[in-house]
């Protein structure tokens, strides 16, 4: 659509970022922007773990980015969270519409994935499977009461970097429409893998 391209610099819409200026979105994507995953935060076990309902907004997922680069962007590779983060924010200051909108628009619905969903604006569906955490002493569930998975707070902090859930069937539908043609063009398909 023209909006933005692989060079553009992430300092276009995080400015305030000191590392943003060097930044572009092809090292969100490529995993080598050297940003710090935001789920490795020293705080983040006290703060998702021990508030299991704690709705998390995007404000306060950005709290937790670290200003220090792990490298200099292009210069290595590290995966990491916090790019996904970037890339659904800039996706929705490009757009104009929350990120649970333009999934909705432009992949769930054509794609007829309709067990699919965006927990970051409203949990899943009534019945969806729990999730559990392996600990030293065995398995611990996360189920907060609330429909989303595995929680309240796990769901939502992770935001754009994970607070999907889907069926096999839908994410089998994905991978078929990803692999063959009908999200990315040729070309971008090529280079993403």
């Amino acid at each position: 659509e023209g909006q933005l391209s692989l060079s553009t610099r992430l300092s276009r819409w995080f400015p305030e970022y000191g590392f943003a200026r060097s930044v572009r979105i092809r090292h969100l994507l490529q995993h080598s922007s050297g940003i710090a995953d935001y789920f490795k935060h020293p705080d983040y076990p006290r703060l998702v773990y021990l508030r299991p309902r704690h709705h998390w907004t995007t404000t306060e997922i950005l709290g937790l980015v670290q200003k220090k680069l792990l490298f200099a962007p292009g210069s290595g590779w590290s995966y990491s969270n916090t790019n996904y983060l970037f890339l659904g924010l800039i996706a929705e200051r490009v757009t104009g519409h929350d990120l649970a909108t333009e999934l909705g628009v432009r992949f769930f619905a054509p794609l007829g994935l309709v067990h699919t969903y965006f927990q970051a604006d409203a949990p899943s569906p009534a019945g969806a499977a729990h999730g559990y955490m392996k600990t030293k002493t065995g398995w611990a569930g996360l189920a907060d009461g609330t429909d989303y998975r595995p929680n309240t707070s796990t769901a939502t902090v992770a935001w754009a970097a994970g607070s999907m859930v889907s069926s096999a069937h839908d994410m089998a539908t994905w991978t078929a429409a990803l692999y063959g043609g009908q999200v990315l063009t040729s070309s971008s398909l090529a280079l993403m893998t």
